[in-house]
Protein backbone atom coordinates (compact mmCIF):
# COMPACT_ATOMS: atom_id res chain seq x y z
CA UNK A 1 0.00 0.00 0.00
CA UNK A 2 1.22 3.82 -0.44
CA UNK A 3 -0.45 6.48 -0.08
CA UNK A 4 -1.22 9.00 -3.18
CA UNK A 5 -1.07 12.97 -2.29
CA UNK A 6 -3.70 14.42 -3.93
CA UNK A 7 -4.51 18.33 -4.55
CA UNK A 8 -6.84 20.06 -7.09
CA UNK A 9 -4.62 22.32 -9.63
CA UNK A 10 -7.03 23.44 -11.94
CA UNK A 11 -11.07 23.50 -10.59
CA UNK A 12 -12.31 23.07 -7.40
CA UNK A 13 -9.45 25.55 -6.82
CA UNK A 14 -8.14 25.35 -2.64
CA UNK A 15 -11.10 22.82 -1.91
CA UNK A 16 -13.80 25.76 -3.24
CA UNK A 17 -17.73 23.96 -3.36
CA UNK A 18 -20.14 24.91 -5.20
CA UNK A 19 -22.95 23.15 -3.10
CA UNK A 20 -21.54 24.97 -0.27
CA UNK A 21 -21.08 28.35 -1.22
CA UNK A 22 -17.90 28.55 1.05
CA UNK A 23 -14.43 28.63 -0.41
CA UNK A 24 -11.31 27.44 1.74
CA UNK A 25 -8.88 30.63 1.03
CA UNK A 26 -11.22 33.37 -0.35
CA UNK A 27 -13.40 33.43 3.20
CA UNK A 28 -10.75 33.56 5.37
CA UNK A 29 -9.05 36.54 2.99
CA UNK A 30 -10.23 37.91 -0.02
CA UNK A 31 -6.88 39.36 -0.61
CA UNK A 32 -5.66 36.13 -2.37
CA UNK A 33 -8.52 36.44 -4.84
CA UNK A 34 -6.33 37.27 -7.83
CA UNK A 35 -4.95 33.91 -7.60
CA UNK A 36 -7.72 32.62 -9.27
CA UNK A 37 -10.35 32.12 -12.09
CA UNK A 38 -13.81 31.87 -12.52
CA UNK A 39 -15.04 33.59 -9.31
CA UNK A 40 -12.75 31.64 -7.08
CA UNK A 41 -13.13 28.30 -8.96
CA UNK A 42 -10.23 27.71 -11.15
CA UNK A 43 -6.98 28.34 -10.29
CA UNK A 44 -5.27 31.08 -12.42
CA UNK A 45 -2.58 28.59 -13.92
CA UNK A 46 -0.93 31.12 -16.15
CA UNK A 47 0.33 33.25 -13.31
CA UNK A 48 4.32 32.62 -11.79
CA UNK A 49 2.67 32.97 -8.25
CA UNK A 50 0.23 30.79 -8.12
CA UNK A 51 2.80 27.77 -10.47
CA UNK A 52 5.10 28.49 -7.26
CA UNK A 53 2.31 28.03 -4.56
CA UNK A 54 1.24 24.80 -6.23
CA UNK A 55 4.39 23.55 -6.63
CA UNK A 56 5.46 23.99 -2.79
CA UNK A 57 2.13 22.40 -2.24
CA UNK A 58 3.40 19.17 -4.19
CA UNK A 59 6.67 19.26 -2.32
CA UNK A 60 5.32 19.11 0.91
CA UNK A 61 2.56 16.64 0.58
CA UNK A 62 4.99 14.35 -1.21
CA UNK A 63 7.00 15.19 2.30
CA UNK A 64 4.04 14.27 3.91
CA UNK A 65 2.92 11.05 2.52
CA UNK A 66 6.16 9.19 2.28
CA UNK A 67 7.83 7.60 -0.74
CA UNK A 68 5.54 6.59 -3.45
CA UNK A 69 5.57 6.43 -7.26
CA UNK A 70 1.98 9.13 -7.55
CA UNK A 71 0.55 12.35 -7.54
CA UNK A 72 -2.84 12.83 -8.39
CA UNK A 73 -3.08 16.59 -9.78
CA UNK A 74 -7.17 16.89 -9.95
CA UNK A 75 -7.77 18.84 -13.12
CA UNK A 76 -11.47 18.71 -13.74
CA UNK A 77 -14.32 20.37 -14.02
CA UNK A 78 -13.34 23.41 -15.19
CA UNK A 79 -16.43 24.66 -17.10
CA UNK A 80 -15.55 27.70 -18.12
CA UNK A 81 -11.47 27.28 -18.79
CA UNK A 82 -12.72 24.34 -20.94
CA UNK A 83 -14.77 27.17 -23.52
CA UNK A 84 -11.19 29.04 -23.95
CA UNK A 85 -10.41 28.64 -27.84
CA UNK A 86 -6.79 27.95 -26.62
CA UNK A 87 -7.65 25.71 -23.03
CA UNK A 88 -6.13 22.63 -24.21
CA UNK A 89 -2.61 24.08 -25.50
CA UNK A 90 -2.61 25.93 -22.09
CA UNK A 91 -3.45 22.72 -19.82
CA UNK A 92 -0.96 20.69 -21.69
CA UNK A 93 1.89 22.80 -21.42
CA UNK A 94 0.77 23.34 -17.61
CA UNK A 95 0.61 19.54 -17.13
CA UNK A 96 3.85 18.22 -19.08
CA UNK A 97 5.79 21.17 -16.80
CA UNK A 98 4.68 19.35 -13.88
CA UNK A 99 5.01 15.82 -15.33
CA UNK A 100 8.52 16.90 -15.93
CA UNK A 101 9.10 18.29 -11.94
CA UNK A 102 7.08 15.39 -10.81
CA UNK A 103 9.53 12.85 -13.16
CA UNK A 104 12.61 14.35 -11.27
CA UNK A 105 11.45 13.15 -7.98
CA UNK A 106 10.01 9.48 -9.42
CA UNK A 107 6.41 9.99 -9.31
CA UNK A 108 3.80 10.19 -12.41
CA UNK A 109 0.81 12.19 -12.28
CA UNK A 110 -2.81 11.32 -11.82
CA UNK A 111 -5.07 13.48 -13.88
CA UNK A 112 -9.12 13.19 -14.22
CA UNK A 113 -10.26 12.78 -17.65
CA UNK A 114 -13.01 15.08 -18.34
CA UNK A 115 -10.95 18.28 -19.42
CA UNK A 116 -9.53 16.20 -22.11
CA UNK A 117 -12.81 15.10 -23.55
CA UNK A 118 -15.42 16.62 -25.82
CA UNK A 119 -19.30 16.47 -25.53
CA UNK A 120 -19.67 16.46 -29.25
CA UNK A 121 -18.31 12.82 -29.01
CA UNK A 122 -20.76 11.38 -26.95
CA UNK A 123 -23.71 13.00 -28.20
CA UNK A 124 -25.48 9.70 -29.25
CA UNK A 125 -24.71 7.76 -26.32
CA UNK A 126 -26.98 5.81 -24.43
CA UNK A 127 -25.21 7.26 -20.76
CA UNK A 128 -24.37 10.55 -19.68
CA UNK A 129 -20.39 11.41 -20.41
CA UNK A 130 -18.47 13.80 -18.44
CA UNK A 131 -16.70 15.52 -21.07
CA UNK A 132 -16.04 19.35 -20.73
CA UNK A 133 -13.55 20.60 -23.94
CA UNK A 134 -14.60 23.09 -26.07
CA UNK A 135 -14.53 20.86 -29.28
CA UNK A 136 -13.84 17.32 -30.53
CA UNK A 137 -10.93 18.82 -32.46
CA UNK A 138 -9.22 20.23 -29.34
CA UNK A 139 -9.63 17.04 -27.59
CA UNK A 140 -7.90 14.86 -30.46
CA UNK A 141 -4.74 17.53 -30.00
CA UNK A 142 -4.95 17.85 -26.39
CA UNK A 143 -4.47 13.98 -26.48
CA UNK A 144 -1.64 13.75 -28.51
CA UNK A 145 0.40 16.69 -27.29
CA UNK A 146 -0.37 15.51 -23.43
CA UNK A 147 2.59 13.39 -22.20
CA UNK A 148 2.09 9.98 -22.09
CA UNK A 149 3.58 9.66 -18.44
CA UNK A 150 0.72 11.19 -17.18
CA UNK A 151 -2.15 8.51 -15.84
CA UNK A 152 -5.99 9.37 -16.65
CA UNK A 153 -8.64 9.09 -14.32
CA UNK A 154 -11.71 8.72 -16.55
CA UNK A 155 -14.54 9.31 -14.11
CA UNK A 156 -17.66 8.03 -15.22
CA UNK A 157 -20.72 8.12 -12.70
CA UNK A 158 -23.52 7.34 -14.84
CA UNK A 159 -22.73 4.45 -17.17
CA UNK A 160 -24.91 1.47 -15.81
CA UNK A 161 -24.09 -1.15 -18.96
CA UNK A 162 -21.63 -1.37 -21.65
CA UNK A 163 -18.25 -0.65 -21.95
CA UNK A 164 -16.43 3.09 -20.72
CA UNK A 165 -15.93 4.67 -24.88
CA UNK A 166 -14.12 7.14 -23.13
CA UNK A 167 -11.40 4.99 -21.14
CA UNK A 168 -11.34 3.41 -24.75
CA UNK A 169 -10.40 6.74 -26.26
CA UNK A 170 -7.62 7.19 -23.66
CA UNK A 171 -6.06 3.95 -23.99
CA UNK A 172 -6.35 4.29 -27.65
CA UNK A 173 -4.30 7.68 -27.31
CA UNK A 174 -1.31 5.77 -25.40
CA UNK A 175 -2.03 6.51 -22.01
CA UNK A 176 -2.68 4.54 -19.15
CA UNK A 177 -6.40 4.15 -17.65
CA UNK A 178 -8.10 4.16 -14.35
CA UNK A 179 -11.85 3.91 -14.82
CA UNK A 180 -13.42 5.74 -11.47
CA UNK A 181 -16.90 4.83 -10.74
CA UNK A 182 -18.85 6.23 -7.39
CA UNK A 183 -21.79 5.58 -5.60
CA UNK A 184 -23.87 3.26 -7.73
CA UNK A 185 -22.80 -0.64 -7.98
CA UNK A 186 -24.20 -0.40 -11.15
CA UNK A 187 -21.76 1.75 -12.23
CA UNK A 188 -19.12 0.47 -10.14
CA UNK A 189 -19.69 -3.15 -11.81
CA UNK A 190 -19.05 -1.76 -15.51
CA UNK A 191 -15.93 0.34 -14.77
CA UNK A 192 -14.43 -2.71 -12.96
CA UNK A 193 -15.62 -4.81 -16.00
CA UNK A 194 -14.11 -2.51 -18.40
CA UNK A 195 -10.65 -1.98 -16.34
CA UNK A 196 -10.11 -5.67 -15.93
CA UNK A 197 -11.36 -7.10 -19.55
CA UNK A 198 -9.66 -4.17 -21.62
CA UNK A 199 -6.40 -4.47 -19.82
CA UNK A 200 -6.74 -1.19 -18.02
CA UNK A 201 -4.40 0.32 -15.25
CA UNK A 202 -6.81 0.07 -12.98
CA UNK A 203 -9.72 1.37 -10.71
CA UNK A 204 -10.09 4.13 -8.65
CA UNK A 205 -13.17 4.18 -6.75
CA UNK A 206 -14.41 7.66 -5.37
CA UNK A 207 -16.42 8.51 -2.27
CA UNK A 208 -16.26 12.15 -1.94
CA UNK A 209 -18.90 13.64 0.39
CA UNK A 210 -21.20 10.56 0.74
CA UNK A 211 -18.76 8.03 2.28
CA UNK A 212 -21.09 6.95 4.58
CA UNK A 213 -23.35 6.62 2.40
CA UNK A 214 -21.42 4.60 -0.47
CA UNK A 215 -19.58 2.69 1.71
CA UNK A 216 -20.81 -0.32 0.76
CA UNK A 217 -20.77 0.10 -3.10
CA UNK A 218 -16.72 1.13 -2.62
CA UNK A 219 -16.53 -2.81 -0.93
CA UNK A 220 -18.25 -4.11 -3.72
CA UNK A 221 -15.38 -2.57 -5.83
CA UNK A 222 -12.60 -3.81 -4.28
CA UNK A 223 -14.24 -7.30 -3.91
CA UNK A 224 -14.95 -7.16 -7.78
CA UNK A 225 -11.36 -6.37 -8.18
CA UNK A 226 -10.10 -9.02 -6.36
CA UNK A 227 -11.93 -12.13 -7.83
CA UNK A 228 -11.38 -14.52 -9.77
CA UNK A 229 -15.37 -14.65 -10.24
CA UNK A 230 -17.21 -11.46 -10.16
CA UNK A 231 -20.82 -13.16 -11.16
CA UNK A 232 -20.06 -14.64 -7.77
CA UNK A 233 -19.95 -11.33 -6.14
CA UNK A 234 -23.42 -10.32 -5.49
CA UNK A 235 -24.65 -6.56 -5.06
CA UNK A 236 -27.31 -7.18 -2.43
CA UNK A 237 -25.01 -9.39 -0.19
CA UNK A 238 -22.15 -6.28 -0.30
CA UNK A 239 -24.01 -4.37 2.72
CA UNK A 240 -23.83 -7.57 5.19
CA UNK A 241 -19.93 -8.16 4.03
CA UNK A 242 -18.95 -5.30 5.15
CA UNK A 243 -20.80 -4.36 8.04
CA UNK A 244 -19.31 -7.77 9.04
CA UNK A 245 -16.44 -7.06 8.57
CA UNK A 246 -16.97 -3.37 9.99
CA UNK A 247 -17.57 -5.75 13.73
CA UNK A 248 -14.32 -7.22 13.77
CA UNK A 249 -12.46 -4.38 12.43
CA UNK A 250 -13.95 -1.42 14.53
CA UNK A 251 -16.49 -2.96 17.14
CA UNK A 252 -18.98 -0.47 19.09
CA UNK A 253 -18.09 -2.89 21.94
CA UNK A 254 -22.08 -3.06 22.84
CA UNK A 255 -22.68 1.43 21.94
CA UNK A 256 -25.15 1.05 19.42
CA UNK A 257 -24.34 4.22 18.37
CA UNK A 258 -20.96 3.44 17.28
CA UNK A 259 -21.82 0.16 15.28
CA UNK A 260 -21.39 0.53 11.34
CA UNK A 261 -20.48 3.37 9.13
CA UNK A 262 -23.20 5.67 10.18
CA UNK A 263 -24.29 7.97 13.03
CA UNK A 264 -28.21 7.16 13.10
CA UNK A 265 -30.23 4.24 11.15
CA UNK A 266 -32.64 6.11 9.48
Amino acid sequence: MEIIPMFNHLGHAAQSRGCSGKHVVLDQNSGLEHLFRSHGWEWDIEKDEVLDLLRQIRMELIELCGDGEYFHLGCDEAYMFGTRENASDILCDYLNSIQSELSKVGRRAIIWGDMFLAKSDFENEKYFYQANLKSSEASREALKKLNKKIIIADWQYDIFSGKWKSSAMFKKAGFDVLCCPWDNMENARTAVDCAVDEELFGVIHTTWDTLDNGFRTMVYTGLLMNSEDRNAVIPKEVGFITSSIVRRMMPSRGKYEDAGWREHQI
